[in-house]
């Protein structure tokens, strides 16, 4: 599964700066200079994706906030990288007899027109990880917390946080049970979905947000500390 969804993201990248080249030809560029132009929109895809992740930690109205400061930053890097790429075309133009010394479009340099390029890659992206995201098995798990059975499916947990003589089942919401079962118990019990990354956690692997080299994020924003017998394994998590 992991390399049939890589080679579909690479596919799907090569695709869409093709794609972009093809709209850039009618800007009077080469189709090679149209493909060099089109690939200076990838820095601005890249941090679009990384620093909109973490602008979601916030409250809502915050993350609209810090995705407006976001983009306004990112349009200006695009901005540069535009125009010292055209620059650099206009160099190796200026050797040629033909040269017609051909300005930047408009069109290039408009941030409406730059954030809805950045924004439909991010969008065809997410729909080839998500077709070819592995399926979770969601399990019904029954346990006992202060003489109360519990019965929750496997997705419902967060992560489970080993304490001495306790452990703690976390749900998404953050309601916490305390139970008397192994942390080892529960890794055996809840499969494949979860991942050891502590002595004292295992995590749920759809809840984590962000990997760290000592530490890992959860969607709920809470950081949960990886030790160092499993940081290859956590770090194995970032190439998914």
């Amino acid at each position: 599964m992991k390399i049939r969804r890589t080679t579909a993201l690479i596919a799907y990248w090569t695709a869409a700066l093709i794609i972009v080249a093809m709209i850039l030809l009618s800007l009077d560029y080469s189709f090679t200079e149209a493909l060099f132009m089109s690939s200076l929109f990838s820095p601005g895809v890249v941090a679009a994706k990384f620093f909109l992740s973490q602008a979601e930690k916030g409250g809502s109205n915050k993350a609209v906030i810090n995705a407006v400061y976001i983009f306004g930053a990112i349009a200006v890097m695009e901005f540069l990288l535009i125009v010292i790429g055209h620059r650099l075309l206009e160099y190796i133009e200026e050797q040629s007899p033909l040269y017609l010394g051909i300005g930047v479009a408009d069109i290039l340099v408009n941030p409406v027109f730059v954030a809805v390029i950045i924004l439909l890659i991010l969008a065809g992206e997410h729909l080839v990880r998500q077709k070819y995201k592995e399926t979770s098995e969601v399990r019904t798990i029954s346990f006992t917390s202060d003489r109360h059975k519990m019965i929750m499916n496997s997705n419902e947990i967060s992560y489970i946080e080993s304490n001495d003589s306790e452990v703690w089942v976390v749900a998404n919401d953050r309601r916490r049970f305390r139970n008397k079962t192994g942390i080892s118990q529960w890794e055996n019990l809840l499969g494949k979905d979860f991942i050891r990354v502590h002595r004292s956690y295992l995590v749920r692997k759809e809840s984590i947000q962000e990997t760290l080299y000592d530490s890992l994020t959860l969607a709920d924003g809470t950081s949960i500390p990886v030790s160092r017998k499993y940081r290859d394994i956590v770090a194995s998590l970032s190439d998914n």
